[in-house]
């Protein structure tokens, strides 16, 4: 990744981040923080394709959680890497087009 590459959230995603902090200033900073970022809403298509995907990986013997899957698809369908330490993603990405970064 450069400097010139755009970073995007999925509301699960900033769910999961609000979850995990204690506090209303810790919740105000991620939420002010969080909404200079574009936000990508799954379509109907999205939670299909994540289903096929998800499908996928379990044939091929990687496990994939529901939501994993599809922030995955979310990943493939518009053309985006994900930025994650998350090994299932590395195992996933060797059966789908699924692009990652891990710092």
């Amino acid at each position: 990744m450069d400097g010139d590459d755009s970073v995007f959230v999925t509301g699960i995603v900033l769910q999961e981040i609000l979850q995990g902090f204690g506090g209303p200033q810790a919740r105000d900073r991620i939420v002010e923080a969080f909404s200079a970022l574009p936000l990508i809403t799954p379509s109907r298509e999205d939670h299909i394709d994540a289903a096929d995907l998800r499908n996928a990986c379990r044939r091929k013997g990687v496990q994939l959680g529901t939501i994993d899957a599809l922030l995955a698809q979310l990943c493939v369908r518009h053309d985006l890497t994900m930025l994650t330490e998350d090994r299932d993603f590395e195992h996933a990405a060797k059966i789908v087009p699924l692009r990652r970064y891990s710092p």
